[in-house]
């Protein structure tokens, strides 16, 4: 499971590994299927460990955006907005 990459990886790279796992399980992406669920929580992980880091949070907001997870989505958005000035592409 990726929680044991989280332990030998930074937060950030192991959320980075994640998500790539996720996308390329062939799952729906939904917030409900354990490889989502599992980016998410690590995606949660590496932003409390890295706040300030803008590359955290736009990953996160992205993965927000494709699982449809609308709010969670806005609010990461803003928050990249806030941290870095501007909006993203």
């Amino acid at each position: 499971m990726l929680l044991l990459a989280a332990a030998a990886a930074g937060p950030a790279d192991a959320f980075s590994q994640a998500v790539s796992a996720a996308q390329a399980s062939g799952q729906q992406p939904h917030p409900d299927r354990p490889l989502w669920r599992e980016a998410i929580m690590l995606g949660e992980q590496a932003r409390e460990a890295q706040p300030d880091d803008p590359a955290v949070i736009l990953q996160l907001a992205a993965l927000y955006s494709e699982v449809d997870w609308h709010i969670r989505a806005y609010t990461a958005w803003l928050d990249y907005a806030e941290l870095t000035g501007e909006a993203p592409d």
